[in-house]
Order: structure tokens, then sequence, then C-alpha cells
């Protein structure tokens, strides 16, 4: 009986199968190329069980980009109760979410190696080079989780005001702030189109990362082994468990659920306005005239003249000369007339048909 599978150095010499087997240089071939299998077996099987999918990243972003919208809505219905209590809290929630935002993030990167949405849907970040988790990747992660975010929203409130403002006049320079507001919305446009190629090469197999912040952070996400510790509720009543971990429990628990409730509702109040239009909901009556509105009846309450492109504030309702509302806002950011918070996003200009 011949044997087709030799190794090369002995394919000159017709060898049996008896002779094969009692050849101690073909066993340890043998037993090294079963071996080179079984851990090549192993690391595609592993690579493929750590790897996450495409909806499980996709899903952790959305959860982590709830956060900040639905946290702003709590802080503008108290600053709309309460003005002079919590008015300062919308004014300046950007620095306060970037506080805690920073706060919550750090804790779930040192304690799991993840961001608070990825830890989520068990998830944990390692570096692409070290397979390890050190502290440069936990500074860069915080940068990408915290700063980058924080930024990005600050430029896209000033480019926002910038359009705004260009709509009106345009002199010399500001032909030169059009210039940069349009080559921001065109780099904007890049990175988004670039984000959607990396998203396709993550699907196929080309690239180790689905974010292009990640990839140049040198930063990739697989699923954890981490295991929290678990105890049951007798622990707790016979002292076995420290009431640290307790309350670490408790707290990392309510965060996370209290993330995927978040999401939930957007999701709830997404789909309920995708199923009703504003056409078909009823055209509520309008408010009854005060002392203060009467007061005003056709003339702006800052500069008590006639209306100059008249701006409502939809905070408040009121009408005002769009320059006297802009100039106020910038300065004091809540109606003159009731001290609602407000800003340069309530104003809506009324244009005479």
């Amino acid at each position: 009986m011949e044997l087709s599978f030799i190794p090369s150095t002995y394919v000159s010499y017709p060898l049996t199968a008896n002779w094969f087997q009692s050849s101690f240089v073909n066993k340890q071939t043998c037993f090294l190329i079963k071996k080179m299998a079984a851990q090549s077996a192993a690391h595609l099987t592993t690579s493929n069980v750590d790897k996450p999918s495409i909806f499980e990243l996709v899903a952790s972003h959305s959860l982590d980009s709830t956060f900040y919208p639905a946290l702003k809505r709590i802080a503008t219905y108290l600053g709309t109760i309460n003005p002079e209590r919590y008015g300062k809290i919308l004014k300046h929630y950007d620095e306060i979410f970037l506080i805690l935002n920073g706060i919550v993030q750090n804790y779930y990167l040192k304690k799991h190696g993840g961001s608070l949405s990825e830890s989520f849907y068990g998830l944990t970040r390692y570096n692409l080079s070290s397979k390890h988790f050190s502290r440069r990747d936990h500074l860069m992660s915080l940068l990408i989780l915290v700063i980058i975010p924080y930024l990005s929203r600050k430029l896209e409130i000033k480019m926002t005001k910038l359009k705004e403002k260009l709509q009106d006049e345009i002199s010399t320079e500001d032909k030169y702030k059009l210039l940069g507001l349009y080559s921001y919305r065109s780099m904007k446009a890049s990175f988004e189109f670039a984000q959607i190629i990396k998203y396709i090469m993550y699907l196929s197999g080309f690239s180790s990362t689905h974010s292009i912040q990640l990839m140049v952070a040198r930063i990739g996400l697989r699923h954890s082994s981490y295991q929290e510790e678990s105890f049951k509720l007798s622990d707790i009543f016979s002292g076995n468990v420290k009431l640290s971990t307790i309350l670490s429990s408790l707290m990392l628990r309510g965060l996370e659920f209290g993330g995927f409730f978040l999401q939930f509702i957007q999701w709830w109040q997404d789909s309920s306005t995708s199923q009703k239009s504003i056409a078909q909901l009823p055209i509520p009556d309008p408010p009854i005239l005060d002392q203060i509105a009467n007061k005003y009846i056709n003339i702006c309450p800052i500069c008590l003249q006639n209306f100059l492109i008249p701006t409502t504030l939809q905070i408040s309702g009121y009408v005002f000369c769009y320059k006297c509302i802009t100039k106020h806002l910038k300065k004091h950011q809540y109606c003159p007339v009731t001290n609602y918070p407000a800003t340069m996003d309530d104003l809506i200009r009324i244009y005479d048909s």
C-alpha cells in the first residue's frame, strides 16, 4: 500500500504503511502537522467567536448616542418649570455632560475595558498590536468617547449659528466664513462616506475595526470574557458580600438598564412620530392673552418698535425683531419676557405671505 502524502524529504522512496509507522522521524512530522492544524483551527475558531457582529457594534453606538439628547430633555424640562433654579443647568449642559460622561466612561474603561454601551453588549477593547488594553489605550479611548464628541457638538453649534447669520447679510469678512462653512460640510460628508466604506471592509473581513477613530488609535473590539461577581439574596443577609460590592453592582445595573430604557423610549417616540404626521394632529386653541401679552401687541418687547424681520421664540411664543432677540440671546440665553431658558436654536423666522 503506497502513501499519497509524505514529506518532501522522502519523496524518492516508495514507502509502505508499516515502514511509515515505524519511522521515528515521520512520527514526529505527523505530530507537528497535527499540532499545527489544531492550533490553526483553534485560532480561527477563537477569532470568529471573539469578533463582534456589525449589528452589535451599531447597537452599541446607537445606545451611546442616546444619553446626550435624553439627558438634555430632562435638563430642558427642569429649566422650563423653574428657570431661576435649573436654568444654569441647561445653559452649561454641554460642560456638565462632559464631566459626567468622563467619570462614567473612565470607570467602565478601567473596570471592564470598554465604554458603558460596549459593556452592556458584552464588548471590550484591546490594542491591535499587543492584544492588551494598556494605559495609552485607556487615554485614547477617553479622547474618542468624551473629548471628541464634545468638541464636535460645539463646532456643530457654531456652524449652525454662522449659517443663520449668513442668511441675512454677507460682508467681505463673511465670505471667508462661508468658505469655511462649505469646507466643514465637505469634510463631514467625506468622513461619513469613509465610515460607510469602513463598515463594508469590516463586514468583508478586510479590516479589524469598524470605526475610523478606532483604526487611528489602533484599538479593536471583541467579546468580553469578564464575569461579574455574582451573589444571591441569602448572601446579602448573611454578610458574605461586602456592601461596596452590592452598591457598585446596583449602580452599574441601574446605568446599563437606564441606558437601555432611554433607547427604548427614543425608539417609541420615533415610531409614534413616523406613524402620525403633523397634519393629522389637532390644532390647539390659541392661548389666552394676559396683561403682559397685551402690552406687546404688534411691537417688539425689546425695542418697543414695529417688527423688523419678525422672529418668534418658540419657548415662550413671543415675537421679536430678529436682531433684537439674537443680540439678547447671545448674552443672556433666556426669554426677556418670561425668563424661560432659550438658545438660538429656539428661534423661528416669520415670513409675510
